[in-house]
Parts: C-alpha cells; sequence; structure tokens
C-alpha cells in the first residue's frame, strides 16, 4: 500500500481493506489529490504513512502541521481524527471529524461514518443512524455504511433491517468481510431464533478472525446454538 494514502479501514477493524488500496469501500484518497499547499501536502503523507504503520501517536503533529498550514482541509481534520481515536482520544476523535463533516458541507462521507461509530459507543444511536442514513444516500454501495448501519439497527432493535444491512454488507465484497461482521451476523440469527444461521455464522467467524477477545462470544453464541437444534431434535424425534 502506497504510504500517501488515507484509508478509513484504519477506524473499521470488521473488514481487510489491506490487500486492496484501490477498494470502493476504503475511501481511500490521495493526498496528492486534494490540491493542498506542498508544504501541506507533505506534511499530510508522512502522517499518512506513519498511521498505516500502526503508528498514531508521531502521526498526530504531521496532521496538525497540515492543518495549520491547510486550515479548511477536511481530509486533514477526518485523518487526525482517525489517529486521535486509534490513540483513545475519542473526544478528540468526535471534535475532529465533526469539524471535517463540517468542512465538507456534510459531503464527506468517511467522516459521517466515523462519527457515527464514537456516538453507537456511546450509546447514542438515533444520531448515529441519522448520520450513516446520509453518508449512504451518497454512497449506497459503501460496505462499511452498510455494516455500519447493521451494528445500529440491531442496537435499536431493529433486527430483520439489521440482518438486511449486514448481509448486504458481505454481499458487497464477500472476500474483504472480516469475522467482526459474521459475529454480528451470529447475533442478529441468535435473535430471529435461527439457529442453524448462528452455527453457519460463527462457523465463518472462525474462519476469518484470530482475535482471541471475542472468540468466547462466538464460542457462547455456537453452544446456545447447538443447545437449541438439539432441542428440536428431540421435539421432533
Amino acid at each position: 500500500m502506497k504510504p500517501y494514502v488515507l484509508v478509513i479501514a484504519l477506524f473499521f477493524p470488521a473488514f481487510s481493506f489491506a490487500q486492496s488500496p484501490v477498494s470502493q469501500y476504503s475511501s481511500v484518497v490521495s493526498v496528492r489529490e486534494l490540491a493542498l499547499p506542498p508544504k501541506a501536502a507533505r506534511a499530510l503523507e508522512k502522517g499518512t504513512a506513519l498511521l498505516l504503520k500502526n503508528n498514531p501517536q508521531a502521526s498526530v503533529s504531521y496532521f496538525q502541521t497540515a492543518i495549520a498550514l491547510a486550515p479548511d482541509s477536511f481530509h486533514a481534520y477526518h485523518s487526525v481524527a482517525i489517529a486521535h481515536y486509534r490513540l483513545g482520544d475519542v473526544e478528540d476523535a468526535e471534535q475532529e471529524f465533526r469539524r471535517s463533516i463540517e468542512l465538507s458541507r456534510g459531503s464527506f462521507v468517511p467522516s459521517l461514518f466515523g462519527l457515527s461509530m464514537i456516538l453507537y459507543q456511546r450509546g447514542e444511536f438515533l444520531e448515529a443512524e441519522s448520520l450513516i442514513q446520509k453518508g449512504l444516500l451518497a454512497t449506497p454501495s459503501s460496505a462499511i455504511g452498510k455494516y455500519c448501519f447493521g451494528l445500529v439497527q440491531f442496537a435499536l432493535g431493529h433486527i430483520p433491517e439489521a440482518e438486511r444491512s449486514t448481509l448486504d454488507a458481505i454481499h458487497l465484497d464477500p472476500a474483504q468481510a472480516d469475522g467482526d461482521l459474521y459475529l454480528l451476523l451470529a447475533r442478529i440469527h441468535e435473535r430471529l431464533n435461527d439457529p442453524d444461521a448462528v452455527v453457519a455464522d460463527v462457523g465463518a467467524y472462525f474462519k476469518r478472525s484470530r482475535k482471541r477477545s471475542r472468540q468466547a462470544d462466538a464460542q457462547g453464541l455456537l453452544e446456545r446454538a447447538q443447545q437449541n437444534l438439539g432441542r428440536f431434535s428431540t421435539a421432533i424425534n
């Protein structure tokens, strides 16, 4: 992946974008295409390279330099928002996403999705839903947008709609979908009382994810689904 690309995928672990630097979901932006002053473009490029190398701490000063040199650059605010988020500075990330949205007059979809996930994590589901809907109006085939929508719809109890959004996210590019997305789908299918689907979803999760932090959740979903299938089999016999 070239060092001058900015990837919203850094904010969304449910997709594996490293395989495709020009993925339609990654909202890749070349700083050479932003019409920034040369020094601002170089600072944004260096910051992005550090962010892609998993060094958000070092990237922040470069993004701040880009902002100082090009204060109207919503891309620079978006970039520093991602860096702050990855450093755990969620309030700063929210502020920078909002500034990016303001400067772009609400047209920069990656910032809409980024802010929506901060609001989702805070339990502000309705505002998150509104931002995602706005983003999907502009980019209806965005897998990231569909994934965000599925998360929020599930949290709001809109289960059939959450299933549709999550399946849309997978079908848009199955090769790019990570385990987290299938874990969400398993939770949805558990709520829909479809244990066969849960077993399939968890199987897909284990094939795509090595995250130990969520394996217990996946195993719990699998065990409950198998228990339900056993009860169904006993009832039939």
